[in-house]
């Protein structure tokens, strides 16, 4: 992939170039890129889908680029990787955040015990929000957890005594900062009785 090092004609252009080839910006860089091959191209079964929510992606990008909050948010990760804010938030749209455990230890269903979750996004978790259903799937109880002290861990604080927890589930949602939402779900077990 040839660089634009001295050739001042092209200097900060971006796009097609003549027809067989484009221009690429990244950062301060300049390069020249040739164009892709579609002829006799399948779509693969997910492909569309995934068009498609690049398509979205694609927005918030744009939307970060004139929001000069989120631009500086994607700032700090420009300077490290090399990347305009543009590709840090492509980057950040495409991977949704992930829970990693869910954690029941300590919540026999009474108000004020915690239930803790670590979830984690490559750039942000912004919210992380718990419920609590009856095992037809019900809502008994849903509010939003808190950061913990330590990186990742969310702690909700339970708001409602609920009788028996055997067959409950607790449902984890972790949004990050483009809207992505990852689900998980843990079957509670009766608390063992000493």
């Amino acid at each position: 992939m040839p660089k634009n090092i001295s050739n001042k004609k092209i200097d900060g252009f971006s796009g097609k170039y003549l027809k067989s080839h484009y221009l690429q910006v990244r950062g301060d860089r300049q390069y020249l890129k040739r164009n892709p091959d579609r002829r006799g191209h399948k779509k693969k079964p997910n492909e569309e889908k995934n068009q498609l929510r690049f398509k979205d992606v694609n927005i918030y990008a744009r939307s970060v680029v004139h929001d000069p909050a989120s631009k500086a948010f994607y700032t700090p990760f420009r300077e490290t990787l090399k990347q305009s804010e543009y590709v840090m938030a492509i980057a950040d749209g495409m991977v949704p955040p992930t829970i990693e455990s869910i954690d029941q230890n300590g919540y026999t269903g009474l108000a004020g015990q915690n239930l803790m979750a670590i979830a984690t996004d490559n750039f942000q978790v912004m919210k992380v929000v718990f419920t609590i259903l009856d095992p037809n799937g019900i809502s008994l109880e849903t509010g939003l957890a808190i950061p913990a002290e330590k990186e990742n861990q969310w702690k909700y604080i339970a708001r409602k005594d609920i009788l028996s927890v055997s067959g409950n589930q607790v449902q984890v949602e972790a949004f990050d900062r483009p809207g992505n939402r990852t689900v998980a779900l843990l079957l509670l077990d009766e608390p063992v009785k000493i």
